[in-house]
């Protein structure tokens, strides 16, 4: 365990925390009543729970099929579920960052893990969280992913695993311990959870929970075979060992959920964000593309959609589905329309008038706030050879996505409502559609160039993140 020391630079601002958040609170609500609008004033706690590697499709309140999540459905059930919440990036870091900026992977210049942004003073959900009054601390899984690895700010205290990684159990435990001294003022706290990431490997009762009757060979995906494509029970079973880690992080969160409520005033209930950084192939690409598990190195939807998750006791409308695409990038600004706050600038639209049903969805911007953006910096030589292209973006709405390889502007098209499994490739049948996403892709890729990276990846990262399968 770590001990929580103040620094020296913020010990004597501590007492007036807790006293900015209430003028600020009381502020808001005085211009708002002299506006005639009313919302809700700052929540006491924001608890942002992130989960790695955490397909949508395969929780219980997005439709699959196995109860692998009571503790989300129910969450869920009382708050507001986003249907389609679209990562930027299908990789740890560059995710995490867009979370917490409100930028593009392509702005902040985190594109690959190890990495670190290109703008160290950027602000945060920490920094605006600090400046608003809040202590703020994160507590990370992996390895490298804390905030002074990532140059994020704004986070008074953090802590990571020494070792590559570590069980959710371990992270909680010390963000717990963190707020028995900190609770009772008001905070700001990241939870990053690393259970479904492979290898796959649950605690016994939960990997036992969905396998078949009669498994014995539990296999490790260390340990595949160099044969393609892999077997269909191959398959099977590491999708069930998969479930059984989603499944034990919901115990999980549902244990520390309830932890934090009973420390909190009654009146005063946390604001919850429970958002995954990205998905995970769970063997629908074997047959296509050889490539059964894993993420990172294509644009397909179980990779890039994520569960998100909204809760608020009280002041967000329960069992409310959003079912437009969000972006990760749309998460801050959303957050800060919700509060009542200006926040910082970004470059996401809200989607509170989504939740709170007022006006249009976009409220009012102009047609690009209805498109959702992914990318993939730069494909490995393997896969270069395979798709012949170096690069992919994605771009969708509604009701289509499209896939653009580069060089040669190779491009899929797909009907998510129809086809929800990218099965079919409109792009020849369909040639209005593909151009008009095209065209939105190429708008978006003129507006947000990419930033210059930073300082080189640290040989000792590389070699810890190989060690994952985080880094090629």
């Amino acid at each position: 365990m770590h001990e929580f020391a103040p620094r020296s630079s913020q010990a004597s601002d501590r007492s007036g925390r807790a006293a900015r958040v209430a003028a600020l609170a009381v502020g808001l609500a005085c211009s708002l009543v002299a506006a005639g609008c009313s919302r809700p004033r700052l929540p006491h706690a924001i608890v942002f729970i992130t989960l790695d590697t955490t397909r949508a499709d395969h929780l219980s309140s997005y439709g699959y099929g196995r109860p692998t999540t009571p503790a989300l459905d129910r969450l869920a059930a009382t708050g507001v579920r986003f249907a389609r919440a679209v990562s930027p990036m299908p990789t740890t870091d560059p995710a995490h960052a867009t979370m917490l900026t409100g930028l593009y992977p392509r702005t902040h210049g985190i594109r690959q893990n190890g990495e670190r942004m290109a703008r160290p003073n950027a602000e945060t959900l920490a920094t605006w969280a600090r400046s608003a009054g809040y202590q703020t601390a994160a507590f990370t899984s992996r390895k490298y992913l804390r905030p002074s690895e990532l140059a994020l700010g704004g986070f008074d205290d953090e802590t990571g695993p020494e070792d590559f990684a570590r069980r959710g159990i371990e992270t909680l435990a010390e963000a717990r311990l963190w707020l028995r001294l900190h609770a009772h003022e008001p905070f700001f706290v990241w939870i990053h959870l690393f259970e479904p990431h492979w290898p796959y490997e649950p605690p016994a009762t939960f990997g036992a929970r969905f396998l078949a009757p009669g498994t014995t060979a539990v296999p490790r995906i260390r340990d595949l075979p160099a044969a393609r494509p892999l077997p269909t029970e191959l398959i099977a079973t590491l999708v069930d060992l998969y479930d059984g880690e989603i499944a034990y992080m919901d115990a999980l969160v549902a244990d520390f959920l309830q932890w934090v409520g009973e420390r909190l005033p009654a009146d005063d209930p946390p604001l919850i964000v429970v958002v995954g950084d990205h998905g995970e192939a769970m063997g629908e690409l074997e047959q296509r593309l050889g490539f059964a598990f894993d993420h990172g190195k294509w644009l397909y939807q179980g990779i890039l959609q994520v569960p998100l998750v909204l809760h608020w006791e009280g002041r967000l409308p329960a069992g409310r589905v959003v079912e437009a695409p969000i972006a990760l990038v749309d998460l801050a600004p959303t957050l800060f329309e919700l509060l009542g706050v200006d926040g910082f600038s970004t470059q996401g639209w809200s989607r509170a008038p989504a939740i709170l049903r007022r006006g249009t969805e976009r409220d009012g911007r102009d047609g690009r706030g209805s498109y959702v953006y992914s990318e993939r910096r730069e494909l490995p030589a393997a896969y270069q050879r395979l798709v012949g292209a170096t690069t992919q973006y994605a771009v969708q709405d509604a009701h289509h996505k499209l896939i653009l390889s580069e060089p040669g502007r190779r491009s899929e098209l797909y009907d998510l409502v129809a086809d929800p499994g990218e099965m079919r490739d409109l792009a020849d049948a369909f040639p209005a559609e593909r151009d008009r996403l095209l065209a939105a892709l190429d708008a978006w890729l003129a507006d947000t160039p990419a930033t210059v990276p930073g300082e080189g990846i640290a040989p000792e990262k590389i070699e810890a993140l190989r060690a994952l399968g985080d880094v090629e």
